[in-house]
């Protein structure tokens, strides 16, 4: 199966791509610097850049961003070359949201705002 990462991105190596995240898919487009996965569910992207720097497009240090889902602000939430910092993250931001959700059932156990099973 081809990702949509390597067609966005053809000398991305397979190898250097973390597993996608629970509620996340990829996102990647041509245009884009580097790969990234997305969650409109969660309202989140995480940029995935190359493991080496010499690769990278943007002068920056760390390989992970973390970023609001196009709300048009150059917020970063997370900028880190750890991937569990990553979805440590993640895993906190996805909690606060649960937390003051009114959790709506979507008719299969799962809230449709914020993705909790209920």
């Amino acid at each position: 199966m081809i990702h949509q990462y390597q067609t966005a991105f053809p000398d991305y190596p397979p190898a250097d791509m973390p597993a996608l995240p629970y509620g996340f898919s990829d996102s990647s487009w041509h245009n884009d610097v580097c790969p990234s996965y997305s969650s409109e569910l969660f309202g989140l992207r995480i940029w995935i850049d190359y493991v080496d720097p010499a690769q990278r497009e943007v002068d920056q240090d760390e390989r992970f961003l973390v970023t609001p889902l196009d709300d048009g602000t150059h917020d970063v939430f997370v900028q880190t070359d750890d991937w569990n910092a990553v979805l440590a993250y993640v895993e906190e931001h996805i909690g606060e949201q649960q937390a003051h959700c009114q959790h709506r059932d979507s008719g299969r156990g799962v809230c449709i705002d914020c993705g909790k099973f209920i």
